[in-house]
């Protein structure tokens, strides 16, 4: 599979197989373990957090602040050394699951089904919502061209990262002396 080779030559389709093999290398993914043999050994890859099939639950709460994406967009950003990508962040007092159901009940038009990556339980949903996009569009990550405005260019990790500075920040907020 690939990309076709530039040229027809077998120096040409060693320097794409080479370069492969070098670029799984550097990711930790293969070893070049034959001096003067060209033998490499490729190592099966293990499964991260984020690999997993199972959904970050944080927090505690009635309602809900959820990030869902789709697994081919995650896997886009992976092979282009990326640990961002397109990540729609919503809110509901309802059932997340549900919620991102019905948001992409036309499953038809979806080439895959999306991935729930967090949940955050909470009492203000609107809020931390507010909170978590506002600081993406300070950074830089809201999605423009996306269809609705709650997409930006992130990952579970960041948006829990910036919940959790929330927190900290109110917690400081109120034990500080007036």
């Amino acid at each position: 599979g690939g990309l076709p080779t530039q040229g027809s030559s077998p120096n040409s389709i060693n320097v794409v197989i080479y370069n492969g093999l070098v670029a799984l290398r550097k990711s930790g993914q293969a070893t070049y373990v034959g001096a003067g043999t060209g033998h490499w050994e490729i190592h099966e890859k293990k499964e991260s957090e984020e690999d997993t099939d199972e959904t970050i639950t944080i927090g505690v709460g009635g309602s809900s602040v959820y990030l869902y994406y789709y697994p081919t967009h995650r896997q886009t950003a992976r092979s282009n050394g990326k640990s961002e990508w397109e990540c729609k962040i919503g809110k509901t007092d309802g059932d997340p699951h549900e919620r991102v159901r019905q948001q992409t009940h036309s499953t038809a038009e979806l080439p895959e089904l999306p991935k729930m990556g967090l949940i955050i339980k909470t009492d203000d949903a609107k809020g931390i919502e507010d909170a978590i996009q506002s600081v993406l569009k300070v950074r830089g990550k809201h999605k423009e061209d996306a269809p609705g405005n709650e997409w930006f260019i992130t990952s579970p990790d960041e948006v829990k990262e910036i919940y959790n500075n929330i927190l900290n920040q109110h917690r400081e907020d109120l034990f500080m002396p007036s």
